[in-house]
């Protein structure tokens, strides 16, 4: 007999919340945010002893890091962020800081800078390089803008717009590029930014590509001040402040459901809460399986389940420094360390987790903080991983493993940040089984599924669920992972839960 958490004798009880949230992370508290400045008695749960999920700030020894953040997009006053956070009404609260350089990016024989949003130093830029690709770059960045109007257009009004770009949604960006440019050189660097979505331009969705190219190089990529911990504390405030709950250290262990319904919550000490609507912002699998069980869902629907692809996870050496970052020559915000033009390559290393081989990201945090000490500094040195590598290790191995990897990642900045090593004050590492542990993802998945053609758009699971009143947010669920679209599909979910149930 398949598990299934079917209890008809809890359907007379009283319900206490309008809304019970699964997870603090920015979609459930972006959703909590918004459905309880319109009434609704909100409950938040989360498992960890503070909100955020992966967008938290954490200290050590007199360090203050932020644990993932490194950079947003559409947090210009007509971005979607912006507007998102508008919605939560914190967007005075959090103040966006927009590092001069958008990144700097280094290969083995050539590097680049790029100026925030400066349009015509970035066209320019490319065609000082690649004259031959003038005509295709100009018809690339009209297309790929078109798409992003249509996207946005799509957020506000809920409406299919006419500039969509449809072959977006079934292509990779790789097969977008080719039809535009004829240089692979080009295309790898157009495609820069790929890991903060987890693909090379060979496996990742071009639904995503209006953001990477567009976005961030005309829009502008941001970072909160105070760190990615300021979001979500706001949004906690706002939580708090309209008279709903956010109980924290609360495991939930089973979604109670009464004929294909979600009527409640059950804790891990076996407490019972119960509400009208339940949103999930946990992983999907442990959603699904774990907390509802397969007995519920259809064969195909399980099937699917199983089948999908979580996304590539991360290994991060967070750095406490004795020094100014600035006296090492760290004047840039984020550099990309590229090892190769061959992002396919580097991405199947990154798989195996061949560090001698796997591109990896400097971000001198301290350098968009105001009034740093001469004796202070900040620096994150991150690299994607696979999960499967470190799962496989034993223990002691594991430990072993950890400590190397993050002495060869600071002995490949060293080449960047001469001496490096003689500042490091702290020293804080983590796996993709921290990413595991902390955050509960499967796999240690990062960005929630993987963000390949065939798991986007209306092909990932929507915020409806199977059950009747659950309902998902996140990175597990449209439109994909990062703050930005999290805030998204909090603000989506949180908007058809007062459609169909009205404010109070």
């Amino acid at each position: 007999m398949r598990a299934t958490t079917e209890q008809p004798y809890l359907k007379n009880m009283p319900k206490k919340y309008d809304v019970i949230i699964i997870g603090a992370g920015i979609g459930g508290l972006t959703a909590g945010a918004i459905l309880a400045r319109n009434g609704k008695k909100v409950l938040v749960l989360e498992k960890n002893h503070m909100v955020g999920g992966y967008t938290v700030n954490f200290k050590r020894k007199g360090f203050e890091f932020d644990a993932s953040l490194h950079m947003m997009q559409g947090c210009n006053k007509s971005g979607i962020s912006h507007n998102i956070l508008k919605k939560c009404g914190i967007e005075k609260k959090v103040k966006f800081i927009k590092p001069k350089i958008l990144y700097h990016s280094i290969y083995p024989d050539f590097e680049i800078k790029f100026d925030q949003t400066r349009t015509k130093s970035f066209i320019s830029n490319l065609k000082k390089f690649f004259p031959q690709e003038k005509k295709g770059i100009d018809l690339l960045l009209k297309d790929v803008k078109q798409a992003l109007l249509g996207f946005e257009e799509f957020q506000i009004k809920r409406k299919i717009s006419s500039k969509m770009k449809f072959s977006f949604l079934t292509r990779t960006c790789e097969e977008i590029y080719k039809q535009y440019i004829n240089s692979p050189r080009l295309i790898t660097i157009l495609s820069q930014l790929w890991p903060y979505f987890g693909l090379p331009p060979a496996k990742l969705s071009a639904y995503y590509l209006p953001f990477l190219l567009y976005d961030y190089h005309f829009n502008g990529g941001y970072y909160p001040e105070g760190g990615s911990g300021a979001i979500a504390d706001s949004l906690r405030d706002v939580i708090v402040k309209n008279k709903s709950d956010i109980l924290l250290n609360k495991k939930v262990d089973k979604i109670i459901t009464n004929n294909k319904k979600a009527v409640g919550v059950i804790l891990k000490d076996g407490e019972q809460i119960l509400g009208d609507n339940i949103v999930s912002n946990i992983d999907a699998r442990t959603t699904f399986l774990k907390m509802i069980g397969t007995g519920v869902f259809s064969k195909s629907f399980v099937n699917n389940l199983n089948s999908l692809e979580p996304s590539i996870s991360a290994f991060q050496v967070y750095l406490g420094l004795d020094i100014n970052i600035s006296k090492l020559g760290m004047l840039d915000y984020t550099i990309f360390v590229n090892p190769s033009f061959d992002l396919s390559s580097q991405f199947n290393s990154i798989v195996k987790n061949d560090i001698k081989k796997s591109p990896f990201v400097i971000t001198g945090y301290s350098n968009l903080e105001n009034n740093v000490k001469a004796n202070h500094g900040k620096i994150v040195l991150a690299t994607l991983a696979g999960y499967d590598y470190w799962k496989n290790l034993s223990k002691d191995a594991y430990s072993k493993e950890k400590i190397s990897h993050g002495n060869y990642l600071i002995k490949k900045a060293e080449k960047y940040i001469p001496k490096l090593r003689s500042y490091v004050k702290v020293m804080e590492i983590a796996t993709p089984l921290t990413m595991e542990r902390y955050s509960g993802s499967y796999k240690g998945a990062i960005y929630g599924w993987e963000n390949n053609r065939h798991q986007c758009g209306g092909k990932r699971y929507f915020l409806k669920t199977p059950i009747e009143n659950l309902y998902l947010a996140g990175a597990w669920t449209y439109p994909g992972g990062g703050v930005s679209g999290a805030l998204y599909s909090g603000d989506m979910v949180s908007g058809y839960i007062l459609s169909n149930t009205g404010k109070k």
